[in-house]
């Protein structure tokens, strides 16, 4: 039986500690692991062939890349934090996905999980990120000053948003996180949020000390983050113990958000109703760098890798974490033959204004970036303006019903 690796684990707690920030040295037992763990240790008295799983019917990353001797060569292996390889694939393991659909089928459950499991995120990662290597190096740019326009005409776009992930260095992620881990980033955040001043003040809510009147209000401004309920969710353990360690906080004006210990440690969102893609993106840039800061000053940071970017529990997040999108609408140019193509040319992706898989209402599209790691959170706003910009030079045309074949991208 594989020994657990590294039991001796340094960690930036204040769980009985005097100050934020202080250093607690953490001896975990083979019995701590095991709490930790979906099933016990039983499987590895018997040969790897014995517990592979059955892929047959999926369509999934894991099934496409996950072999009997990868799975043999990494199945009892077992991070610093304790996490497991099966707790990583088990996602994708109960999930098969759908003919239509490709999922990942993998969490990372610490940030080491990226690196002891790396055979198989690697190739995950590069399918994913279209052929990123395991030499690549991200670029991660927060200067807005270097984005060319972003203002766009109020006809066409309602709205912009700007979102990105982050996670706590020192703590597993959410699918592999105990209570006391949670409550502990809930702790941290909520202290940095609450040193923030200016257009940035603002008030935390915990999901589980709402009351009625703060939930309706949270509901109405559509802030409120619900249980998951996703059979991926559900797989990749998000809903434990809910809603303990879970909130919201928003600055006063309403147009800066963060979710706390949602599909992430944290979720910054910056937002507001009208074209300014813009000022979306610098006060976005200009929150979360401060955000980072505070934590900084108390003896935390994010966690960040000069090849991953930024770390996040689903691969895809990686790097940037960032999801730049307009609410556009395009009466005439969705009707086109060739809309879906002209998006993809472009790298950007359409949903529902209600989020994915939600319905297109009034000819309005949530148009966003679908690219992650490998360009810079500037490079990919950039991409989403020049793109929008189009899109919205072919609607004018179609609306006088000219062709657009030269607008067209090649």
């Amino acid at each position: 039986m594989a020994q657990f690796a590294g039991k001796f684990m340094s960690t930036r707690t204040a769980l009985g500690a005097a100050g934020a920030g202080a250093v607690a040295a953490l001896w975990y037992t083979d019995s701590t692991v095991q709490a930790r763990n979906w099933h016990s240790k039983n499987h590895l008295k018997y040969p790897a062939s014995a517990n592979y799983p059955d892929l047959g019917w999926h369509n999934n990353r894991v099934k496409d890349h996950l072999t009997p001797a990868m799975y043999s060569r990494l199945r009892d292996r077992v991070t610093p934090n304790g996490v497991t390889f099966d707790q990583c694939i088990q996602a994708g393991v109960d999930n098969p996905g759908s003919p239509t659909s490709k999922t990942i089928g993998l969490v990372a459950g610490d940030e080491d999980s990226y690196h002891m499991y790396s055979e198989l995120f690697d190739k995950i990662i590069s399918d994913k990120h279209g052929g990123y290597s395991p030499e690549d190096k991200h670029i991660t740019d927060l200067d807005p000053t270097k984005l060319r326009g972003g203002n766009f005409d109020s006809k066409y776009v309602k709205s912009c948003r700007v979102r990105t992930g982050r996670s706590v260095r020192g703590l597993c992620l959410p699918p592999t996180m105990c209570r006391a881990e949670r409550r502990e980033v809930e702790r941290v955040l909520q202290e940095a949020l609450g040193r923030l001043d200016g257009d940035l003040l603002g008030k935390y809510f915990s999901l589980k000390k709402l009351t009625d009147a703060e939930k309706q209000q949270l509901i109405d401004d559509h802030f409120l983050f619900q249980k998951p309920s996703g059979a991926l969710l559900l797989a990749s353990g998000m809903a434990r113990d809910w809603p303990d360690g879970r909130g919201i906080w928003h600055n006063n004006q309403k147009s800066f958000l963060v979710w706390i210990n949602e599909e992430d440690h944290v979720r910054v969102i910056s937002m507001q109703k009208n074209g300014d893609l813009r000022q979306v993106f610098t006060k976005f840039c200009n929150g979360l760098s401060l955000i980072e800061q505070k934590l900084k000053e108390t003896g935390w940071e994010f966690m960040w890798n000069p090849h991953h970017g930024y770390i996040t529990t689903c691969p895809s997040n990686l790097g940037t974490g960032l999801r730049a999108s307009v609410h556009i609408r395009l009466e005439f140019l969705a009707k086109h033959p060739k809309f879906g193509e002209i998006l993809k040319k472009f790298r950007l992706q359409q949903r529902g204004t209600g989020g994915e898989h939600t319905a297109v209402v009034d000819h309005t599209y949530d148009i966003s970036n679908s690219e992650r790691l490998g360009k810079s959170e500037v490079q990919l706003v950039q991409l989403l303006v020049d793109g929008v910009n189009a899109l919205i030079d072919m609607e004018k045309r179609l609306e006088k019903g000219k062709k657009i074949d030269d607008l067209l991208p090649k």
